[in-house]
């Protein structure tokens, strides 16, 4: 037995260690992090511009970083990196036909899920965590290094609610990847309609989205009128404990599924 579970973490590391060096020299990752980067442009704009007194004085760098966080990074970002990466994961093996070589190693499907999910969440993170962080010191440089450390506690649980979006989205979109002949359209159709509109509509429907659960769990206050649009002000957040639990249940659910069709679909009548 405790053979079999160390042979398990070899193969998942091996697929790890390939697929994660893959992925940081395809095009998607320097697009990715382009536009991840240019969050940090805009912060700086802004600090250049509450240097020179063009900001008013009742614009908190704050206030800019949690709407940034809210909108770019939250429900833009986050859902375009796990979708890309996700998306992939199977998908950019069977179209340049080397999933077949693949499969024929002894390696067990969970293996090769969970090791190219965990460059997916690493690949992710380094494009998004830095940005992060780039943009709190940027928008928060002004109140000095007192301000700075006194708003850590919000960064830190930006990044660790954002880690459990990633998980979440991109179990969801590794699904889709495993499963589907066109993931990234499904994935359009799932991440910028249904996550992005159903979450803002009044009433309990909005907990049928990930995004709800996510939100529930973010620092920022969305579910108040002085952060959020209008829509957002008829909801109210699921508690932490209920948010945790859904986004870890729908990432271990829908990575099992993938691992499950990975092990039983043909892929290579596809090719």
């Amino acid at each position: 037995m405790k053979e079999r579970i160390r042979d398990w973490f070899r193969a998942t590391y091996a697929v790890f260690k390939l697929s994660f060096s893959t992925l940081l020299r395809t095009k998607k990752s320097l697009f990715l992090l382009l536009l991840a980067w240019s969050q940090v442009g805009f912060a700086l704009i802004w600090l250049v511009s509450w240097y020179y007194g063009k900001v008013g004085s009742g614009i908190h760098g704050l206030g800019v970083f949690s709407a940034m966080m809210v909108t770019s990074f939250l429900q833009f970002l986050v859902l375009i990196t796990t979708l890309f990466y996700g998306s992939a994961l199977i998908g950019d093996e069977v179209e340049g036909r080397t999933l077949a070589y693949l499969l024929v190693r002894p390696l067990p499907s969970s293996s090769i899920i969970s090791g190219k999910f965990l460059a997916l969440i690493l690949g992710s993170s380094l494009i998004i965590y830095p940005a992060v962080i780039g943009c709190y010191a940027l928008l928060l440089a002004p109140y000095g290094l007192s301000g700075v450390l006194r708003n850590l506690p919000t960064l830190f649980t930006d990044i660790w609610v954002i880690l459990l979006a990633f998980f979440a989205y991109g179990s969801v979109f590794s699904f889709f990847g495993t499963s589907t002949k066109r993931p990234v359209l499904l994935g359009v159709l799932f991440a910028f309609g249904w996550e992005s509109i159903i979450t803002y509509i009044p009433g309990q429907v909005n907990k049928l989205t990930l995004m709800h659960y996510v939100q529930s769990l973010f620092p920022h206050h969305v579910f108040r009128g002085d952060m959020a649009s209008f829509l957002t002000i008829f909801r109210e957040p699921a508690g932490k404990g209920t948010s945790l639990l859904v986004l870890l249940g729908i990432g271990v659910a829908f990575l099992f599924f993938s691992s499950l069709t990975l092990a039983n679909k043909e892929y290579y009548l596809e090719q």
